[in-house]
């Protein structure tokens, strides 16, 4: 007994074998490790997009809401309305276009806000958005400010000129020179009011077609209430509360589809996982029989097997991990920064949708192991026989 259990205990930890036939083991590193750089890559790209998604077309509803009229102007006894609200802080005349970029998955439309140019430092003070390099626009110019990102994706500058008469693909028409260039969290765009009006299809007298409406401090909430109440015949209210559930609903197919996408490389990945244990293993009947001889039980080699398999996983995993931080640096840096679009870093949610992979693999080979080890013939084995 005291012979068998020193025998026992002399054995190699289960990862030994792993370390001395190298060759064997990096081939299951690499399924690993590849599956999971996939599919963190992936989401992490998908993340970043659907983020600049975020920033571009609901985020600037985070600080105020628009109300836009459903004749030529918005009436004045609304306005002054809003003015005398406690839960208003500004209301300011705007009207609105868009730029084109070049996005990932095709052309995105970035916003082109038009407001006085007396209150260009207002505006900025109240969004996100600071004034990187140049100038803002002067009052009724066909100028322009725009982020650093859309300058970065159209690959224009101080001073270049953008618009439709400049390229026929751009959505913003006329023709535009770039005076400033600006930074923060939303891509946006800042021009004259007073220019847009000049252009503007419709003479709306002394009424305005379109306001921004900001809120007291604290009073977000309570301001959007106020703007609920307003004659929904006479005007049209766009807040928070309305552009979230579309990109919420656009998000979710999103992330749908990388959910199946997750599936079908884990689904992949554990079946080629458990053919390639299953042939590892069988070359190694010869060496289990061996143990099993001098005492160890099949749960006990199982238990090896396991520790060897999810010790490659968990490997195979962090490796996997860190050669995707490596590969979206690089595309971030070579592909898509030079191109106006942010891609963030590995975060959490990438992290999740990869855990399964090391999870499912280990599962998966553990199934096959133990299907070859619980059939296994150790006399046949020990004495050569073939035992298939």
């Amino acid at each position: 007994m005291h012979t068998t259990l020193h025998s026992i205990a002399a054995l190699p930890w289960p990862w030994t074998f792993l370390l001395r036939n190298r060759s064997k083991g990096v081939l299951l590193l690499l399924l690993v490790m590849m599956s999971v750089l996939v599919i963190t890559a992936i989401s992490a790209i998908t993340d970043s997009v659907m983020m600049t998604v975020y920033r571009s077309s609901v985020l600037a509803y985070e600080y105020a809401s628009v109300i836009v009229s459903k004749g030529i102007g918005v009436p004045q006894r609304i306005i002054d309305h809003l003015r005398d609200a406690e839960s208003v802080e500004l209301v300011l005349p705007f009207l609105d276009s868009s730029v084109r970029v070049v996005g990932v998955l095709g052309s995105e439309s970035r916003p082109v806000v038009a407001v006085p140019a007396q209150e260009f430092e207002t505006v900025l003070s109240k969004l996100p958005v600071g004034l990187k390099g140049g100038r803002l626009p002067r009052q009724g110019e066909p100028e322009i400010a725009i982020h650093e990102s859309i300058a970065q994706a159209k690959g224009v500058w101080t001073g270049d000129l953008i618009g439709r008469e400049i390229d026929s693909d751009d959505y913003l028409w006329g023709a535009f020179m770039i005076t400033g260039v600006l930074e923060g969290d939303i891509p946006v765009c800042l021009a004259s009011l007073e220019y847009f009006k000049k252009q503007w299809v419709y003479d709306t007298g002394d009424l305005n077609y379109a306001y921004l409406v900001f809120p007291a401090l604290g009073r977000f909430e309570a301001m959007n209430e106020t703007l609920a109440n307003l004659p929904s015949d006479e005007v049209t209210i766009t807040t928070l509360e309305s552009v979230r559930p579309s990109y919420n609903a656009e998000y979710s197919n999103i992330r749908l589809i990388m959910w199946a996408v997750d599936l079908l490389v884990v689904v992949i990945v554990s079946t080629a996982m458990g053919l390639v244990n299953t042939v590892h293993y069988l070359s190694r009947l010869r060496e289990f029989a061996l143990m099993s001889a001098i005492g160890l039980t099949p749960a006990t080699l199982v238990l090896r097997t396991i520790v060897e398999v999810l010790s490659l996983g968990l490997v195979g995993f962090g490796a996997g991990l860190a050669a995707a931080k490596v590969t979206v640096s690089l595309l971030s840096a070579c592909l898509f920064r030079p191109r106006g679009i942010e891609i963030a870093g590995i975060g959490w949610r990438s992290i999740v949708f990869a855990i399964p992979v090391p999870i499912l693999v280990s599962v998966f080979s553990t199934i096959t192991i133990w299907f070859n080890i619980l059939k296994l013939d150790v006399v046949a084995m020990l004495e050569g026989r073939d035992c298939s």
